[in-house]
């Protein structure tokens, strides 16, 4: 039996198994193992080494939870299942997600950006790129040409000295640390519930020569078990859309209790921008800054620093010492963002009275 006839076999005993992969695959990546004979045959070869056991068994978890029957995720046990699952593997491996554990990540990284509109062309390069062919070309090495530290995080450490310690959220095999270039002066935590992945990112960390700089833990971002003020800064890519409105809040009061005052949260989520198949959240822009900008958390605040209309899955958000900075909770006018920014930037912040401001606009109005 081919792989891909295995594939189907499975599909013929877990009805709507089949189905519910081409779902995510078509939404996020413009594949279908009904159309790509490839990414069927990549699906079956997968399913074929986790061996029939494993794979009944983590089918029939699944068709528990009912993802076979048409639906999209709806809470966080159901996110937990499918990311912790084996059938992950099978996942993964129809897009080529992660790389081989000797695959040079970092001769893949691309040349730093000059401005957000060379980013806009290169995330359009991105999306208009097949990932159906060569698995060693697929979803891992395209996906790091969708992130630019050089604008998000890097511009927004001025003001720190010597070492960094960075919080990777949800990091699986490691894109958003080994895509970040500058790791001389590094010393990340990645965080991560799949312990597979996690075991990848330490190989691929080896692989790159910063074994020493990289650790990694099993454990749940909404109660991360790290000390207080103890990191420079944190990188979420594509996470935090997979978390409940309860969940949420409770993953980013974590990033507040974890972050030193003045420091960047760098975070890529969708926004409106895939198939919510496996997002609980489906925010667009302006309801995502809205989620952080204001929230507080043992007398500390997110505050937006930086966002380009044109990519609007990309934002850098400060975390400060609410009694430094002159913001009213959950307002964001320009000006508050710039006085954020400059802070971050090591510029003089300008003060901001903006009680005056909002006592004009009214009269204004």
């Amino acid at each position: 039996m081919s792989c891909a006839e295995l594939l189907w076999s499975y599909d013929a005993k877990f009805p709507g198994f089949v189905d519910y992969f081409d779902r995510l695959l078509r939404g996020y990546f413009h594949l279908s193992p009904r159309t790509h004979p490839e990414v069927a045959s990549r699906m079956g070869e997968a399913l074929d080494k986790l061996g029939p056991e494993a794979a009944t068994r983590a089918l029939r978890d699944f068709q528990a939870q009912g993802f076979f029957s048409g639906g999209p995720l709806s809470d966080d046990a159901q996110v937990k299942l499918f990311w912790t699952s084996p059938l992950m593997t099978v996942y993964r491996a129809a897009m080529a997600y992660a790389p081989h554990p000797i695959d040079d990540v970092l001769a893949a990284v691309p040349e730093p950006v000059a401005s957000a509109n060379e980013l806009v062309g290169r995330q359009a390069d991105y999306s208009s790129s097949d990932l159906s062919g060569d698995a060693s070309r697929g979803y891992w090495n395209k996906v790091l040409l969708t992130a630019a530290p050089e604008l998000y995080l890097w511009p927004f450490l001025a003001t720190r000295q010597g070492r960094l310690r960075g919080l990777d959220l949800g990091c699986g095999w490691g894109r958003a640390t080994l895509g970040l270039r500058h790791f001389e002066r590094l010393e990340m935590v990645g965080v991560d519930l799949n312990a597979e992945e996690l075991e990848l990112f330490e190989k691929l960390s080896e692989r790159a020569g910063l074994a020493e700089q990289v650790t990694t833990m099993v454990a749940d971002i909404t109660a991360l078990p790290l000390p207080d003020d103890h990191f420079d800064f944190a990188i979420s890519y594509v996470v935090l859309d997979l978390l409940s409105d309860a969940s949420l809040e409770k993953a980013l009061r974590a990033v507040l209790r974890c972050l030193r005052p003045d420091s960047p949260f760098y975070v890529d989520i969708p926004t409106n921008r895939y198939c919510g198949e496996m997002m609980l959240q489906r925010q667009d822009r302006r309801g995502f800054i809205d989620l952080l900008h204001g929230l507080e958390f043992e007398n500390k605040i997110f505050q937006l620093v930086f966002h380009e209309v044109a990519i609007p899955m990309q934002y850098t958000f400060g975390v400060f010492d609410r009694g430094d900075l002159d913001a009213p909770p959950g307002r964001r006018p320009a000006s508050l963002t710039r006085e954020a920014s400059a802070r971050l930037t090591g510029k003089t912040p300008q003060k901001i009275d903006w009680r005056q401001q909002l006592r004009r606009r009214r009269e204004r109005s």
